[in-house]
């Protein structure tokens, strides 16, 4: 999706994170993009000069056969920036496509607002970017979602992201736009409440065709951890009482964040990080409008397992939830980043994840798909697994990897912990023979691959996205392995 010229010669190479939506007959993709990015998401000191903006896109106007890079969305008024984390949603009727991501790190402006655009071709192009509730600070983890169902409410649009509002320290906010064209936010932005919960995080919306939207998030507790969901009714207007779609096994985490080695014979410490990320799809058959499915990563029994792909569904708009369903038939190694998506009239649903089976020592990953009917007592019934890339490739982030702290041999916005950036960035202050340990980078990005990958359906066909790690950078000061953005266009079984 992204376009190789743009990385060529350019140690800022990264692509991951990738979402999309349909627009007519263009495809639109977004996803981060380091090309245009910045150590420290603009926060650190010594990089101020530099405006970070992560979020980039590529629109396709043949039906996926090529993508134009169209680089990156407007800045704000102010000239700032962002921090990546896009995600994408549209009108069906009308084609207006919304895109939004997390603030960047820049000061005086750190943090503010959760950054919005809107396109009005299609998603060709997008206009002036604005931010949506600047009270929001360090917004996080943003979700947005359009009603598309018949009938009042249909063109609202829904932003959930996490932040601190105001005084209120630590929320999933909610808020929406009722004016079908995605300005006029809801005052105030509403807290999704988390009474005695110790972290949360990856809220995700999505909308029914009966109006209804649905929010599901994980959160942690000191002696448990949780999938979490509530309900939205009255455009916005009210919220349900929360409740609890599983329990989590996992507790081997760094902020709830899922430890996978570079391979079994790597150093403990020499790891990528992978959230129990929830994603979730509603039937979108009117009949079965409370039908709801969740699925995510976690350890099946033993927090020393590797983890697997859980499925889960409920049939009363999540009073009740099915107990949870491994949906990879090959439970030795790595399985984690779920999507999740349903056929338009009901029918069937797809699943795709990340995949390490093939590799004895769990290394080298593979991307594997699944096929389910939805019958219409809304039992599930799994089909065969099968495999969708052609090529498996190995993991790639800076980690503890003793040879990673090289010059050239990691994405300078991701950079190794330890690291004089000066090679890189004039601005960086160089090496000081006095003291080696000033001016070197902490550990902040080490572990760090994306968090999430994309799919998109209509009737005939299911696009889905994910971060692919087999190309190999050029005209870098050393050929490593790069993330690029790969789509793949299935059709309906």
């Amino acid at each position: 999706m992204n376009d190789p010229a743009q990385d060529c010669g350019n140690e800022q190479n990264s692509q991951f994170e990738s979402t999309l939506a349909v627009a007519g007959t263009n495809i639109v993709v977004a996803y981060v993009d380091s090309n245009r990015g910045v150590f420290g998401l603009g926060s650190d000191p010594r990089l101020t000069s530099y405006i970070p903006r992560l979020v980039g896109y590529s629109v396709s106007l043949n039906g996926g056969l090529s993508f134009q890079d169209q680089d990156v969305p407007p800045l704000d008024a102010g000239g700032f920036g962002d921090g990546g984390d896009p995600v994408l949603a549209v009108d069906n009727v009308s084609n207006i496509v919304y895109l939004i991501g997390t603030s960047a790190r820049q000061t005086p402006h750190a943090y503010k607002g959760v950054p919005f655009w809107k396109s009005t071709d299609g998603g060709v192009t997008f206009g002036g970017r604005t931010n949506i509730h600047e009270e929001i600070i360090s917004s996080d983890k943003p979700w947005i979602a359009v009603d598309n169902g018949p009938g009042t409410g249909h063109h609202d649009v829904y932003v959930v992201a996490r932040g601190n509002f105001n005084s209120t320290n630590g929320f999933i906010w909610l808020v929406t736009s009722t004016n079908g064209q995605g300005t006029d936010w809801s005052t105030p932005a509403v807290p999704i409440p988390q009474p005695g919960a110790s972290f949360y995080n990856s809220a995700i919306i999505a909308v029914g065709t009966n109006h209804v939207a649905f929010i599901v998030w994980f959160e942690s507790r000191t002696d448990a951890h949780f999938l979490k969901m509530l309900s939205v009714t009255d455009r916005g207007g009210s919220l349900s009482s929360v409740k609890t779609i599983t329990n989590v096994v996992a507790s081997d985490t760094q902020n709830f964040r899922l430890q996978l080695k570079r391979s079994n014979t790597s150093a403990d410490s020499d790891y990528f990080t992978a959230l129990p990320f929830p994603v979730v799809a509603i039937n979108p058959s009117p009949s079965r409008s409370n039908h709801l499915y969740v699925a995510y990563a976690d350890k099946p029994v033993s927090t020393n397992e590797p983890p697997d792909i859980f499925f889960v569904r409920s049939s009363n708009g999540g009073s009740t939830w099915t107990e949870r369903e491994r949906v990879n038939t090959v439970a030795t190694n790595d399985q984690w980043m779920p999507v999740l998506t349903v056929k338009p009239d009901g029918s069937q649903l797809f699943m795709a994840w990340y995949d390490r089976r093939n590799d004895t020592n769990n290394g080298l990953i593979d991307v594997y798909g699944r096929f389910a009917t939805i019958a219409t007592n809304g039992s599930v019934t799994f089909s065969n697994e099968f495999r969708i890339n052609t090529v498996s490739f190995p993991p790639v982030f800076a980690g503890t990897l003793a040879s990673n702290k090289a010059e050239g041999h990691y994405d300078p916005v991701y950079a190794a912990s330890r690291a004089n950036l000066h090679w890189w960035y004039p601005e960086w202050p160089p090496p000081d023979p006095e003291d080696e340990a000033l001016h070197l980078t902490p550990d902040t990005f080490i572990n760090h691959v994306g968090e999430y990958n994309g799919v998109f359906t209509d009737q005939q066909f299911i696009y889905f996205t994910w971060t692919d790690y087999r190309n190999q950078s050029v005209g870098t000061l050393y050929p490593r392995n790069q993330p690029d953005i790969r789509m793949i266009r299935l059709t309906w079984p």
